[in-house]
């Protein structure tokens, strides 16, 4: 068994919402009535929007901010039409 790297691991302690935030990876949680539900910091810094300012708002609300026109518009088309289980996978921009 491999041993993990101990910098790799996130602090004791660290909540959900705390621990969602170190992830690389942009998460974003829409609710059936199509509202933000939670937004992590890597995908707050994507869509260019702080996450205050879109939890409890619509997508349209929110508005495209920085996100490529087909990404808003998938998005958009996600959060507007039946309430399914769905991933969608951006890449990663270069830094």
């Amino acid at each position: 068994m491999s041993e993990i790297s101990a910098s790799f691991l996130p602090a004791p302690g660290l909540g959900a919402d705390q621990l969602l935030d170190t992830l690389p990876w942009g998460l974003l949680a829409v609710s059936a009535a199509g509202l933000v539900q939670r937004l992590n910091r890597q995908a707050a810094a994507w869509w260019g929007v702080p996450a205050e300012a879109a939890l409890g708002k619509s997508i349209a609300q929110v508005g495209p901010g920085q996100l490529p026109a087909p990404a808003y518009a998938a998005l958009a088309q996600a959060a507007s039409g039946p309430a399914v289980a769905a991933e969608c996978y951006l890449p990663q921009p270069e830094q």
